[in-house]
């Protein structure tokens, strides 16, 4: 019985989300700025920044740091357009 009141529950939840999520939604020139930053941050961090040791020859390492740069990047531009 709980998994039924559970998953008679779960579309209202899913209909609130969507309401909340429609009622903030952002301009497709705001998304791609967010995303032509990232990779701006991307090429900042492989450019400009040397790797330390650790990281040279390693270039799964490398690439994680540049995702992790990049997904901060999105990250900032959704919490700043109260979007996340």
């Amino acid at each position: 019985s709980s998994i039924q009141r559970s998953s008679a529950s779960v579309p209202a939840m899913v209909q609130t989300r969507s309401k909340r999520a429609a009622a903030k939604r952002v301009s497709a020139a705001y998304c791609w700025c967010a995303y032509i930053t990232a990779l701006a941050a991307i090429t900042v961090v492989a450019l400009v920044l040397e790797p330390p040791p650790s990281l040279q020859g390693r270039p799964l390492l490398l690439g994680l740091v540049y995702d992790v740069a990049a997904t901060l990047v999105v990250y900032a531009f959704s919490l700043f357009a109260d979007n996340s």
